[in-house]
């Protein structure tokens, strides 16, 4: 059973972890992303644990040539390190 101290330190625990996480996937993200011009790359943000891209053609981009996608999928055992180094499942 899970204890209410665990469920009340979660949502802070995840989020810390999420934050740093999609920092990691903006970076790979920016390193992924063709750049004509490089208004999609400096586009890329990362938002308290999310990642956004603002270009409006960043998703016709994304179809032909992937670079968000692929960044997370690559990242994702990183992140899993990450939620587990931040103890959010270790009690």
């Amino acid at each position: 059973m899970i204890g209410q101290g665990l469920l009340d330190k979660l949502p802070a625990q995840l989020d810390a972890a999420l934050a740093v996480a999609a920092l990691l996937v903006r970076d790979r993200a920016r390193d992924l992303a063709p750049s004509k011009s490089g208004k999609l790359r400096e586009s890329i943000e990362a938002e308290a644990n999310t990642v956004i891209v603002t270009a409006p053609y960043a998703a016709v981009v994304e179809r032909k040539q992937p670079f968000l996608r692929p960044a997370l999928l690559e990242l994702r055992g990183e992140i899993a390190r990450l939620i587990r180094e931040y103890g959010v499942f270790n009690e």
